[in-house]
C-alpha cells in the first residue's frame, strides 16, 4: 500500500483555559491529504487529568463532512497524545450500511507563544480491523484558511444490516458548532434514544418565517411561524431509519427562510440551521444505533 501523508497545511489553533490548570480545550483545523485527494480535518479536544476527549470533523463543510467523538490519553512529559475516533455523531455520507472507518492517531503536541504544531502518525481502521488508510499527520502554524464549497449528496440504499456503534462516554464540553443545511442538502444523525426531541425557534430577529416538518411522511408541524421562544416537540422513534424533512413555506420579511432546530439525544445536542428559499427542503436522516 502506498504511504499516505495527512498534511495539515493551513492550521488555525486556539487555546482556551477553563478553571483548573489541567482542564484545557484545544481547537485545530485545516489541512490536506497530499496523495490524490484533499481532506480537511479539525480536532476540538479537552485535556483533563491527562485524559483526552473531544470531537473530530473530517472534510468540514465538504460533501463528506463527518463529526466523530474522540477519546485518548496525554503524557505531559513526552507531550504525546494517543487518541481514536470512537463514535460517529453526524455525517453527510448517507450510506447507512457501509462499514465505517475510525482514525487512530499518535501525535506530539507542541504549543508556544511563537509557533504551534502537532506531528505524528495515523491509521484508519474499521471495527473489524480492516485497514482503510494510514500515514503521517503534520499540523503546522496558523495561516489563511479557505473551506471548500459544499456539494449535494444522495442516499445510497442497500439491503443489508446496519453496522452498530459501540457505546462511549461523551466529552464533558460542548463544541458549540452549528451545522447549516441549504436547499436539497442531507445530513445523517446517529441516534441513541428511542425519543426524538426537537427545539425549534428563530434564533435571530423574528420575521414570520414559516416552515413545515414531516417525519416518516407524517406531519409534525404544519404552516408553523417561527418565534424567538422555543417550541419543544418529542416523538417516539419506532423505526431504525427515520427521515425528517424541513420545508420553507415563505421567505419571511428578512432574507431567506431560516430555522434553528436542536436535535436532543439525551445529553447530545445537534445544532442544525436550515437556510431555504420558498418551497425548498432539507432532509435529516435519524439512524438509531440500538
Amino acid at each position: 500500500m502506498k504511504k499516505k501523508i495527512l498534511f495539515f497545511g493551513w492550521l488555525f489553533c486556539t487555546f482556551l483555559t477553563f478553571g483548573q490548570q489541567d482542564n484545557n480545550v484545544y481547537d485545530f483545523f485545516g489541512g490536506k491529504l497530499s496523495v490524490k485527494k484533499t481532506v480537511f480535518y479539525r480536532l476540538v479536544f479537552q485535556i483533563n487529568q491527562n485524559k483526552v476527549s473531544g470531537y473530530s470533523y473530517m472534510d468540514e463543510h465538504g460533501p463528506k463532512e463527518t463529526k466523530s467523538v474522540i477519546q485518548g490519553t496525554y503524557n505531559p512529559k513526552s507531550k504525546i497524545i494517543v487518541f481514536r475516533e470512537s463514535k460517529k455523531l453526524t455525517s453527510r455520507i448517507n450510506d447507512f450500511y457501509a462499514e465505517k472507518c475510525y482514525l487512530n492517531g499518535i501525535l506530539k503536541l507542541e504549543i508556544t507563544n511563537v509557533d504551534s504544531k502537532i506531528e505524528g502518525t495515523f491509521v484508519d481502521k474499521t471495527p473489524t480491523g480492516k485497514l482503510c488508510n494510514q500515514g503521517e499527520i503534520r499540523l503546522l502554524s496558523p495561516d489563511k484558511y479557505t473551506y471548500p464549497k459544499k456539494q449535494e449528496t444522495k442516499v445510497v440504499v442497500k439491503k443489508q444490516e446496519i453496522p452498530k456503534q459501540e457505546k462511549v462516554i461523551l466529552p464533558t464540553f460542548n463544541s458549540n458548532k452549528k451545522t447549516t443545511l441549504k436547499t436539497n442538502e442531507e445530513l445523517t444523525i446517529f441516534w441513541n434514544s428511542d425519543v426524538l426531541k426537537l427545539e425549534i425557534w428563530d434564533d435571530e430577529k423574528e420575521d414570520n418565517d414559516k416552515i413545515s416538518i414531516v417525519l416518516n411522511d407524517k406531519d409534525i408541524l404544519k404552516n408553523y411561524a417561527l418565534k424567538n421562544k422555543k417550541k419543544v416537540v418529542a416523538i417516539n422513534l419506532d423505526k431504525k431509519i427515520n427521515t425528517l424533512k424541513i420545508t420553507a413555506l415563505n421567505s419571511g420579511l428578512i432574507g431567506e427562510n431560516t430555522a434553528r432546530i436542536d436535535f436532543i439525544d439525551n445529553k447530545i445536542i445537534h445544532q442544525i440551521v436550515s437556510e431555504l428559499s420558498v418551497n425548498k427542503s432539507v432532509t435529516i436522516n435519524i439512524l438509531k444505533n440500538n
